[in-house]
């Protein structure tokens, strides 16, 4: 299963991890059928690190109004990897952050559901900057 997330920089081709984190994938397809993530910002950005979307206040403290468990995998944390973003075990709910390398991800490890990889993008990925949006989220 693929999503194509249309950002203010361009399209990113993501490959859900359906098989790897269900309960994930189902809410992020869940939230994209409502149109949830359209107009939300990236608020944040770190450098050769992460960025960081999904919060409807675009500023890292809403949420979707629940929250799901985590579903940690054995997926690698590289660039263009999809991630749900919580704070603390069992408390992600619509805020993702993508990868943008795979240096200084160990942190992540054991700690944050994979859910998808950027397929086709990545150059558009690394254009992102705080206060660009996602425009649109389209599943096939």
């Amino acid at each position: 299963m693929n999503a194509v997330i249309e950002t203010t920089q361009g399209r990113l081709e993501i490959e859900l991890y359906k098989d790897d984190a269900p309960k994930t994938v189902a809410n992020f397809l869940r939230l994209a059928s409502k149109g949830f993530f359209d107009g939300l910002e990236f608020f944040r950005l770190i450098q050769e690190f992460v960025v960081h979307t999904g919060c409807p206040k675009n500023d890292g403290t809403g949420n979707a109004g629940y929250l799901i468990k985590c579903e940690i995998n054995d997926k690698e944390f590289q660039s263009g990897t999809l991630a749900m973003a919580h704070c603390g075990r069992d408390t992600g709910s619509s805020q993702f952050f993508i990868c943008l390398s795979d240096r200084n991800v160990e942190q992540l490890v054991g700690n944050h559901t994979i859910f998808g990889q950027v397929k086709e993008g990545l150059d558009n990925l690394n254009q992102l900057k705080v206060g660009d949006k996602i425009t649109s989220v389209k599943i096939f």
